[in-house]
């Protein structure tokens, strides 16, 4: 597979996650998730403003509100205000659960708010134990609550297809991608299967994307690259190779999303075999021959 790789960020995240696009003012929103940050980057001036969150944060979607964008913390979901860098307390999804926190979550077409969780005993490290007991949720745009799917283990990537009648999902230590029919609607998630299943050297499904043609972009943590998976078929397509080993997500952006950002992670990468000087960076694919499109954003009607 043809393409062009470029360190787009030079900063040393732990574990850099959660990219999103925003193609109203082309910055890039990303989170440095094991070091309580939200950062927006400005590729053009390459600028990166930092929020400091006081928490793990899992995730971060766009509102449509420029203002404003929402936040996956450990204690719930907030509304972090980039002019200020105010918190302001939304819902706790998870509440009364010990031991979980919110991590990859997604608005969909409708403005909804569809986000899972993680055991914080087993943030980001090898050895997922599958006996975690986690949870999907839509967050309706009144920020009320409903668990989608209880038999999660470690929630990652969503994206849906362009007419909105499928929806992908990885729960990491499964290595498998999920397939659901879904209900845009409604709001609604039926007929859980199997779609792609991830071999052990591509080391685990973490965050992902979608293309105009359909086909899957997930980023492999300690698998040295993102994948492209024809989620039809379970094909590996081809794949984008990097310099350091654990990557955790990947987003299209750009003026005309043409280019794939690429998130990485510092942490752990002193165990792998091979020295990783530019693990936590963040990186730019170009050429790929395909693009993606705009992030739909929570409170957005469709």
């Amino acid at each position: 597979m043809d393409y062009k790789l470029d360190v787009a960020l030079k900063y040393k995240a732990v574990l850099g996650e959660g990219p999103v696009w925003d193609d109203r003012r082309n910055l890039l929103f990303w989170i440095d998730s094991l070091d309580d940050k939200a950062c927006v980057f400005n590729p053009k001036t390459g600028q990166n403003k930092v929020y400091e969150v006081g928490q793990n944060i899992g995730t971060l979607v766009l509102t449509e509100r420029d203002d404003e964008v929402l936040v996956g913390l450990v204690d719930g979901l907030y509304v972090l205000n980039l002019d200020t860098g105010a918190l302001t307390f939304k819902v706790d999804p998870e509440a009364g659960i010990e031991g979980n926190r919110l991590n990859d979550g997604k608005a969909d077409v409708k403005g909804r708010l569809w986000i899972g969780s993680m055991c914080v005993a087993d943030n980001g490290v090898e050895g997922y134990d599958t006996d975690f007991k986690c949870n999907l949720h839509r967050v309706d745009t009144d920020f009320n609550s409903t668990v989608v799917d209880p038999e999660i283990r470690l929630s990652n990537g969503m994206v849906w297809t362009e007419d909105q009648k499928t929806m992908y999902y990885i729960d990491s230590p499964t290595r498998l991608v999920y397939q659901y029919d879904f209900d845009v609607e409604k709001g609604l998630i039926s007929n859980r299967r199997g779609c792609v299943t991830i071999p052990a050297e591509f080391g685990i499904g973490d965050g992902m994307d979608i293309d105009a043609d359909g086909n899957l972009w997930i980023a492999h943590y300690t698998g040295w690259c993102v994948g492209k998976w024809d989620p039809r078929t379970g094909e590996l397509l081809g794949k984008i190779e990097l310099p350091v080993s654990r990557i955790t997500s990947c987003a299209f952006g750009g003026e005309n999303y043409d280019q794939l950002y690429i998130v990485t992670a510092s942490t752990g990468a002193d165990q792998d075999p091979k020295p990783q000087p530019e693990a936590g960076y963040v990186f730019v694919a170009s050429g790929l021959g395909t693009k993606g499109k705009p992030f739909y954003r929570f409170g957005s009607r469709g």
